[in-house]
């Protein structure tokens, strides 16, 4: 399902439950809403609708369609790129193999754009993505120490940056 103003609503809700046991940044998880996080990355490059997108699967004891993970593309012509700006499974379904599927699903949509590129930042703690990336022939470019601060908190570094 692509994204619209019709289904604004479940993208911020996919986004906020797929941040829940996250090891991508865990410590952001509960910082920012879901509306927020979708104002941020439509800011990243150019903003195209379709290629946001909502996967679902059928719930058999529920009988109904469940949305289980999206990712978040945005293209980069003055780049030569396209940029994956957000991917995520909710936590009661990883380790089915989704985000495969969902990252394999990306990078058709990236390829349809004919970009030299499709780039990405994740977090170094997150074995399970970097191990997927890996595979699939990601080679890192950089890595850098992220570090936030949340007002009436102290700064907290979200990587090893090892």
């Amino acid at each position: 399902t692509p994204y619209s103003p019709e289904t604004h609503a479940r993208f911020a809700r996919l986004l906020e439950r797929s941040y829940q046991q996250s090891l991508d940044c865990p410590l952001l998880e509960g910082i920012r809403t879901g509306d927020e996080a979708i104002a941020s990355h439509r800011l990243a490059g150019q903003f195209d609708p379709s290629l946001w997108q909502i996967f679902t699967t059928h719930d058999p004891e529920a009988g109904v369609e469940v949305d289980v993970g999206l990712f978040l593309l945005n293209d980069h012509p003055d780049q030569d790129a396209v940029e994956l700006t957000y991917f995520g499974v909710r936590p009661e379904y990883r380790g089915q193999r989704l985000g495969r599927s969902l990252l394999t699903t990306a990078l058709q949509h990236a390829a349809g754009r004919q970009r030299a590129a499709l780039f990405l930042a994740v977090d170094a703690q997150n074995i399970y993505a970097n191990s997927l990336y890996d595979e699939l022939g990601f080679v890192e470019l950089a890595r850098r120490v992220a570090l936030f601060r949340v007002p009436g908190r102290s700064a907290r570094q979200s990587s090893t940056g090892n």
